[in-house]
């Protein structure tokens, strides 16, 4: 007989630590198995592990230096694999980008690369998951982010990736949506989308007043949560607001074996 159980993902950019700061910044995703966090660029400047505890998730991994990180929902039925953190610099951060960033944070951060960071996870059942989180270049550095997609499909190809199944998730900083180039590194990475239809995942109710009149304009699908695995099926997704500019998107995933 196939055993079938479930688990819950959920990517948010935290707007430099906003959602996290704030005391209920994360509780519309407070079903989330795993959390895939980014813009997380000052960990201990916004207290981070205590944060999240007190929004109901252990710290499993994070690092200010590319802004990324992991959570586990405290009770969930799925554990963390001890020892399985992987972090991954695929570019060097500097020039106009980081002057822009260190403009937008307003406080000391810690951001001088883009890469990976993952954990793998096992479910009562046993399947073995690695989850994954990243943030991409922005749209109007084209050329860097081709660069990025083509270093990360190789890095998917390491041996630390296989498994039950790949779940990436991040701030893929696509507009208005997922172009050529994003397509071709699913399929180069044999990766399906999570499709939120005609959903944006940028502004979120709770930017700033004049960004969210502004940004109604440009509406875009800047998020993703990629996965792939032959016991790994999407079963629901949603596309909600939080405590940062962007939207979070939460999807649940049978997994059968």
């Amino acid at each position: 007989m196939t055993h079938s159980e479930q688990i819950t993902v959920a990517t948010a950019n935290t707007f430099f630590g906003k959602a996290i700061q704030a005391e209920s910044g994360l509780k519309e995703l407070s079903q989330a198995d795993v959390l895939l966090l980014q813009e997380l660029y000052s960990p201990t400047a916004y207290g981070l592990e205590a944060s999240l505890d007190k929004q109901g998730f252990d710290l499993i991994a994070a690092g200010g230096h590319f802004g990324l990180g992991i959570a586990l929902r405290q009770d969930s039925k799925i554990k963390y694999i001890e020892g399985t953190v992987r972090e991954s610099v695929l570019q060097k951060l500097g020039g106009f980008g980081l002057t822009l960033t260190k403009k937008y944070a307003r406080h000391h951060i810690e951001f001088t690369d883009r890469g990976i960071i993952a954990a793998q996870f096992v479910t009562q059942g046993g399947a073995k998951l690695t989850l994954a989180s990243t943030h991409l270049p922005v749209v109007t550095a084209p050329r860097k982010r081709a660069l990025f997609l083509k270093q990360l499909a190789a890095e998917l190809e390491e041996p630390y990736y296989k498994g039950d199944g790949l779940i990436l998730a991040g701030d893929m900083n696509h507009y208005p949506k997922a172009k050529r180039v994003d397509l071709d590194f699913r399929r180069q990475a044999n990766l399906q989308a999570v499709d939120i239809g005609n959903d944006f995942t940028w502004p979120s109710k709770n930017t700033g007043y004049l960004e969210s009149k502004l940004n109604k304009l440009y509406c875009g699908q800047f998020d993703d949560i990629l996965y792939r695995g032959d016991d790994i099926q999407l079963f629901d997704h949603e596309v909600i607001d939080i405590e940062s500019d962007h939207r979070a998107i939460i999807a649940t995933f049978n997994l059968t074996g």
